[in-house]
């Protein structure tokens, strides 16, 4: 056992307690008043075992032309033994009745399982356009086509039980909370007239599953992730400067740099408090507005 509440009083944890309302050893805290419950307990089940992927990937690069390559790559991963959380005194898994219970608060409520039943596969092909510097310019071009799925994407919440029924995890195998079928990215150099140097950047990313909010009942359970959340990404920023040289060590700079010029909503996840965030998200609500900002750089 890794973690349990075998007794909780509310009347000890405020202020100004007097101190006699402690018990002397061997005395027990009185119960008058008190409600009975059933305490939750955690446990690891007996042949926990630790994740383990098994990976290959295979790539190919030609050159089209000269100074421009085309890359092709395949990504394959396979992670077994992912933790899952499962309360093991679900009355659905006893035809009903939670079986550690007592009427009287001297069972066991809630058994909160930590099991490496969960399984993920992942399957991405990528393509990769370079073109080195020459005639002025370079850019490169990145698209990535994946499908990530699994059967159970918290291993890092030990708070709340996802599945729909603990009777049956076959309808959890779907795409994962991390599942983005689209990424594309771009940039570029371009040295242009009168020697300004010019960067576009271009960054998209579709959006991720999630899943409908009621489910089903057993055997009849919907498969999780069908749907797809509102955090598409689409950003297109832009960078210009331009080098004065005054001598060979004394130089001015001056940069004019504009991000999310098409002012997209790009939502990074549903506003709510971050406290006990467990799916990656460091920051909630939308991205970052439309922006435009000036520079100077003196180097010396």
């Amino acid at each position: 056992m890794i973690a349990g509440n075998i007794f909780f009083a509310n009347f000890l944890t405020g202020f100004g307690v007097p101190v006699a309302a402690f018990p002397v050893f061997p005395g027990v805290v009185p119960t008058a008043g008190f409600t009975p419950f059933n305490p939750g307990v955690a446990v690891f089940e007996r042949n926990f075992k630790n994740p383990q992927t098994v990976q290959f990937s295979a790539s190919v690069e030609r050159e089209l032309v000269k100074n421009l390559n085309l890359t092709v790559a395949f990504n394959y991963a396979k992670t077994v033994h992912l933790t899952r959380f499962v309360n093991r005194n679900d009355p659905r898994l006893y035809n009903g009745v939670a079986i550690f219970e007592r009427p009287n608060g001297s069972g066991i409520g809630e058994i909160r399982s930590t099991e490496s039943s969960g399984f993920s596969v992942f399957k991405g092909l990528s393509f990769i356009l370079n073109k080195r510097f020459s005639n002025r310019f370079q850019f490169q071009a990145n698209y990535l086509l994946s499908y990530d799925r699994s059967d159970d994407d918290n291993e890092r919440d030990p708070f709340t039980f996802r599945y729909a029924d603990p009777r049956d995890f076959r309808n959890e195998y779907g795409f994962s909370d991390r599942d983005q079928r689209h990424r594309f990215n771009a940039f570029a150099t371009i040295t242009m007239p009168f020697d300004i140097n010019f960067s576009p950047i271009v960054q998209y990313r579709s959006a991720q599953p999630t899943s409908i909010t009621n489910r089903g009942t057993f055997p009849n359970i919907i498969q999780r992730n069908t749907l797809r959340l509102e955090n598409e990404f689409f950003t297109f920023d832009i960078r210009a400067t331009k080098v004065f040289k005054f001598t060979e060590k004394i130089s001015l700079e001056p940069i004019f740099e504009a991000f999310n010029i098409f002012n997209n909503r790009n939502q990074r996840s549903l506003p709510r408090p971050l406290t006990f965030n467990f799916d990656g998200t460091v920051s909630a609500g939308f991205g970052e507005p439309r922006q435009i900002q000036l520079g100077l750089r003196f180097k010396f």
